[in-house]
């Protein structure tokens, strides 16, 4: 009503349907339920500028997005139980306090996103409610960004040393030093005396148990480069990136998640791919046809000082610290194996984030269901009922026209661990997408419960592919009643072999 009254004093010229309840509520879903993050910044404004034109209202200035809209990588960052079960032997107590703090912030999230942004005056109010929820986030982030980086980095005995005795409060708030909020302060004889309060055992961590110039030079350049690493590498931090999505972060399992997440990932291997990277920058370099040629160029630029190498080397670099950290850092223990690809990893990452009751669905490569270095995973989704959607489709131009058409991805539903018995929709070889509502004489869709996976592929653990319903239904009654050689030896110690002699096989019969 205020914004009919403001344009019918201007003159202004809009539609009822720009300012019905509709448009109200659609800003209201935009504030308090929608959630992004990529890593790339263009990626992020980008989102925003779609989100307001979907959510557009005449009169009202546009939604107040930072909080829900982050740039950061999805991938690597910290969990807040783990950092202090690492601190443990350095007491843990002096992070108790930031955590606290941080924590709180989701008090301020409720008040923003309960405002509608209907007026400047209420989307200066969330901007400033973000800036003090930012100044109680900074503390923790800050920390949690030079832990992360540390784990990035190749650090010398006498830098472990340094980092120990910053650690013990030894440059001053430990927090506040480490997060970049502060300098270090020169050694004190009361860190001392901190470290001996402690016990023997925690100061044989140190050589020397005073703060020696020495140490306050390392922690000094440790914390720029962690710092700047974490800069560039845009770590993310979930719990304090969302503060009202988890609660109780000093528990061990975590509480709280998304109801949904959804994404299309990037399909790309964490591996340093050569081809690809020059491809852009020095397309001869790319287009040569053996890598021992292509080796003998790197080598020529290196030998150049040519900044181009310089920058080849620091991205190969992380790649494969990349590459290390998903492998065993523990974050990912299904997906993290062999030759890493992202899309696993998303894959394995969005089962973190979402609530027990929640899903998540991810379009990616089928490889996710077939490969056998995913099939720890499949295995635990697809036995326990939590796959709602298996749907395998054939790229033939219609979907990605930059992919070869021989490369097939999947749509890939999966619930949480609330979430247990369902039957999933599976299909494979699809060249459309299927229908809302699916008939049941639709020859290309069938249902698979947790039991047909289990029985059809026990060995590999894999998703079984069938064209048609038939033939789906066809291979399932013959697992049921003849066992494969590794599901009858668990339940007896012989194993029967049946061979049909192809002479009793009618001809109307289509073979299995």
């Amino acid at each position: 009503d205020r914004i009919k009254a403001l344009a019918a004093t201007h003159g202004w010229r809009i539609r009822d349907d720009m300012v019905d309840d509709r448009a109200i509520v659609r800003r209201m879903v935009l504030k308090r339920c929608v959630f992004g993050v990529d890593k790339n910044p263009m990626a992020v404004e980008l989102a925003k500028v779609a989100l307001w034109l979907h959510t557009l209202t005449a009169g009202a200035p546009l939604s107040f997005l930072d909080h829900h809209l982050k740039c950061g990588d999805s991938l690597f960052g910290e969990w807040v139980r783990p950092v202090m079960d690492g601190l443990g032997k350095f007491g843990g107590m002096f992070i108790n306090s930031a955590i606290q703090k941080a924590e709180g912030a989701a008090r301020g999230m409720d008040v923003i996103e309960k405002l509608t942004d209907a007026d400047m005056a209420e989307a200066e109010q969330s901007r400033t409610a973000y800036q003090e929820i930012e100044e109680r986030t900074g503390p923790l982030k800050g920390f949690l960004d030079f832990w992360h980086a540390l784990k990035w980095m190749e650090i010398t005995p006498e830098q472990k040393q340094a980092l120990d005795v910053l650690l013990f409060d030894g440059f001053g708030d430990a927090i506040m030093v480490a997060s970049g909020l502060r300098p270090p302060d020169a050694p004190s004889e009361e860190a001392v005396q901190l470290f001996e309060t402690l016990g023997a055992e925690q100061t044989s961590l140190l050589d020397d148990h005073k703060a020696s110039v020495r140490d306050y030079v390392h922690v000094r350049d440790l914390i720029k480069r962690a710092h700047s690493l974490a800069a560039e590498e845009r770590f993310l931090h979930w719990q304090i990136a969302f503060p009202r999505v988890w609660t109780r972060w000093t528990d061990s399992g975590k509480h709280g998640g998304f109801d949904a997440v959804i994404g299309n990932p990037p399909w790309d291997r964490m591996k340093m791919q050569v081809v690809e990277w020059f491809a852009a920058r020095a397309p001869e370099i790319a287009r040569q046809p053996r890598a021992a040629d292509r080796k003998k160029a790197i080598l020529a630029l290196e030998t150049a000082g040519a900044p181009l190498a310089r920058d080849y080397a620091h991205a190969r670099e992380r790649a494969e610290t990349g590459v290390r950290l998903a492998t065993r850092d523990g974050d990912y223990p299904l997906l993290g194996r062999g030759d890493v690809n992202l899309y696993s990893l998303f894959v394995e990452r969005a089962q973190t984030l979402i609530k027990p009751s929640g899903i998540a669905g991810l379009l990616v490569p089928s490889g996710i269901a077939s490969d056998m270095t995913a099939s720890h995973f499949f295995r635990s989704v697809s036995t326990t009922g939590r796959i709602l959607a298996l749907l395998d489709f054939e790229n033939r131009g219609k979907f990605f026209p930059d992919v070869h058409r021989s490369f097939k991805f999947c749509a890939f539903i999966v619930s949480g661990t609330d979430r247990q018995g369902h039957k999933a929709l599976c299909g494979f070889f699809l060249t459309d997408p299927p229908p809302a509502v699916v008939p049941e004489d639709d020859e290309h869709l069938f249902l698979m419960d947790a039991a047909d996976f289990t029985i059809v592929n026990p060995n590999t653990a894999t998703a079984p592919i069938f064209r048609t319903r038939r033939d789906a239904e066809l291979t399932k009654s013959v697992h049921r009643r003849i066992p494969s050689p590794s599901s009858a030896a668990r339940t007896r110690k012989s194993t029967t072999v049946i061979i049909v002699p192809s002479a009793s096989i009618s001809k109307s019969t289509t073979p299995c």
